[in-house]
């Protein structure tokens, strides 16, 4: 995540970065790399993630060998 966070923050076109974070206030902000946010828990709508679904990842949480979920927010800058 830590790396993903660096590259999306470290991506620019002459200038200002191409993403800016998304501020989430009820999600607790783990650590900001590059001025990116990284979020611990899960995301919601809020978040843009509007569905429940399961993903491959989630049998590692249900078995208990993985116990925290970490995720971005993220949008591109409008063009000027």
């Amino acid at each position: 995540m830590r790396s993903l966070a660096r590259t999306i923050g470290e991506l620019r076109e002459e200038g200002p970065t191409l993403f800016r974070c998304c501020a989430r206030e009820e999600h607790t902000v783990e650590e900001r790399i590059c001025g990116v946010a990284v979020y611990r828990g899960v995301p919601g709508p809020d978040c843009g993630h509007a569905t429940h679904a399961t993903s491959y990842f989630d049998r590692f949480f249900e078995h208990g060998q993985l116990t925290e979920r970490y995720f971005i927010v993220a949008s591109k800058r409008a063009e000027k």
